[in-house]
């Protein structure tokens, strides 16, 4: 039961409708709603992979902070409309384009743009799709079984100092809710913290896709600290599973200890990237 509360406390929340959902992120040249080279393929292999599955998707255009307010709701409309226009003109149907919003600079990632390079980050349109689950079975089935956090823990090579990557863990795009398919590693975790009294961890949060040491902005609290937020709700979730703080601590890096270096290659290298580590204080 008290489980359960606490999933309607950090799940069904006001954005709980992006709940489930993937991204795709397509960037735009300074001032510019023309597709891009870098653009074109990444739709185009959106595209290829999305045709057939019947995913309906949404669309979200942005920009970075120079210029007017009115100016730049009309230019994240038209790379908006940049976006529709390709992925139709490509043979993605209409019909499955659901939603569109335009924010202009009201939803900036990165809050200090002027660097023109640093600003690709806000000028951006984000699809927003959510996969079928003919799709997800088959992503499942073809997995292959990985060790539990438990185990993991539990294996005498993991030391003082060892470090832990929860590969699904994951959140609403922006924000430090924690997605409903992420709950079973956080069960993981609690079992082995209850199994383990003397396990002492640190929680740590990144983000992908922005330069130097910057952190994400989180929606929620509009504060440049999202790789934090995250950390954080992890780590409320066990205290309010009954783990002594005494035995937790986190901390937000950013995009200060990247896999990949900036600028990440593709969605796998920005996957990778955005991410939760454990790591081992004393066991």
């Amino acid at each position: 039961m008290r489980l359960c509360l606490f999933i309607l406390l950090i799940i069904l929340a006001p954005f709980n409708s992006f709940a489930q959902k993937e991204s795709l992120v397509i960037h735009f040249d300074f001032d510019k709603a023309e597709i891009n080279a870098k653009a074109s393929a990444e739709l185009l292999h959106f595209i290829e992979a999305n045709i057939t599955t019947n995913n309906m998707i949404e669309l979200y255009g942005h920009t970075d902070s120079k210029g007017s307010s009115a100016y730049n709701f009309a230019l994240s409309q038209r790379r908006i409309n940049a976006v529709k226009k390709y992925l139709i003109e490509n043979g993605f149907p209409k019909n499955l384009i659901q939603k569109e919003n335009a924010f202009g600079k009201t939803k900036l990632l990165l809050i200090d743009d002027e660097d023109e390079a640093k600003g690709e980050i806000n000028r951006r349109v984000e699809i927003l799709f959510t996969l079928n689950s003919t799709v997800k079975k088959e992503i499942i089935e073809n997995e292959k079984p990985e060790r539990t956090i438990k185990e993991i823990i539990e294996d005498t090579a993991t030391k003082k100092g060892s470090t832990i990557i929860f590969k699904n863990m994951q959140f609403v795009g922006g924000r430090h809710q924690i997605l409903e398919n992420s709950l079973p590693q956080l069960t993981e975790l609690l079992s082995a913290l209850k199994a383990n009294p003397k396990l002492k961890i640190a929680i740590e949060g990144h983000i992908c896709c922005l330069p130097g040491n910057n952190d994400g902005l989180d929606f929620e609290t509009n504060t440049p600290d999202l790789s934090m937020r995250r950390a954080k709700a992890i780590y409320e979730y066990l205290i309010y599973e009954g783990i002594k703080a005494n035995r937790l601590q986190y901390k937000g890096l950013g995009h200060s200890v990247p896999i990949y270096p900036y600028p990440e290659k593709d969605e796998n290298e920005k996957t990778t990237n955005r991410r939760v580590e454990i790591k081992i204080i004393d066991k």
